[in-house]
């Protein structure tokens, strides 16, 4: 609704591009902080390690590709992270 079809003794919310930013970077800095600063869940610290475990995974491939070409050593794959390692009775999940 622009101002022009607001009825008279109507105020208009304030919407400036600049309190936008100020609630897009509360926002951020409230995600940043909880991540932070709240301990993560098993189901969060079980996730981080998989994406660990594939990123390695993926990385040592591609070098274990480069180094079979040149007949070195390949490096050793890392182990897959056992859900039931993060899943304890502290955390409320088993």
């Amino acid at each position: 609704m622009s101002w022009l079809e607001v009825p008279a003794g109507v105020e208009m919310p304030t919407t400036t591009t600049y309190e936008r930013a100020v609630k897009r970077r509360k926002a951020k800095f409230d995600a940043w902080y909880e991540s932070q600063y709240i301990e993560p869940t098993p189901q969060e610290k079980y996730n981080l390690a998989m994406q660990n475990y594939w990123s390695t995974k993926e990385h040592n491939e591609k070098v274990n590709k480069r180094r079979a070409k040149r007949g070195l050593e390949p490096l050793p794959m890392p182990e897959k992270p056992n859900k039931r390692d993060y899943m304890t009775e502290e955390g409320g999940n088993k």
